[in-house]
Order: structure tokens, then sequence, then C-alpha cells
């Protein structure tokens, strides 16, 4: 069961989701899921930057820096 910090936590996304009009269940899991899966790409990218610093060998990104349309 999820209680204390978490289980605000929860409810405060469940609050901006709710606000921002997106009310059906499957749709914020969704959202969270993708949420979740760019901010693991992320941390993944920054941990081969910093190794990449590290040993001086050149760093290829997950995506390439292009411009946004």
């Amino acid at each position: 069961m999820l209680t204390g910090k978490i289980r605000n936590d929860i409810d405060q996304l469940w609050e901006k989701f709710w606000t921002g009009g997106i009310t059906n269940p499957l749709t914020v899991i969704e959202q969270i899921s993708y949420l979740m899966f760019a901010r693991m790409l992320d941390m993944q990218e920054e941990v081969a930057e910093r190794q990449a610093a590290r040993t001086q060998k050149p760093f290829d990104r997950i995506f390439d820096d292009t411009p946004e349309a």
C-alpha cells in the first residue's frame, strides 16, 4: 500500500493531469509511462556523456541534435 510522500506525489501528479483535461486513467498511465521512458533515455545519455568525457572518447548521442520545427 502506498503511504506518505509517494502517495502525495502520485496524488499531485494525478491532479495535474486532471486539471489539464486528461481524466481517463489509461491515458494518464500512458503519459506517465512515456515521461518515465524519456527520463530514462536522458539519464542513460548523461551517464554515457560523462563516461566519454572521462575516457576522452567521442560521444554519440542517442538522438542527433536537430533543430526543432
